[in-house]
């Protein structure tokens, strides 16, 4: 059992698609070669796929994007 929480930048479906473009051509043009991959990925679907429970998401900066939260807990 346990809890994990993720934080880190918002999935492209939680910005616009101008915003999410942005992201895309920062991770292209500064070598973060799996960011994009990270925010194209439903880490929530992939936390509970995996037997965790109580899994909640939510962006808690401004337009409630940055820094994106994801926290779930594994039952014992």
């Amino acid at each position: 059992g346990g809890v994990c929480l993720i934080t880190d930048a918002p999935p492209f479906r939680a910005v616009d698609l101008f915003q999410a473009v942005i992201m895309d051509w920062e991770t292209r043009n500064h070598d973060e070669p799996y960011f994009s991959i990270s925010c194209a990925s439903n880490w929530a679907k992939e936390l509970r796929d995996l037997g965790f429970v109580d899994v909640a998401e939510h962006g808690l900066g401004e337009r409630n994007a940055y820094p994106y939260v994801t926290v779930a807990t594994k039952p014992s």
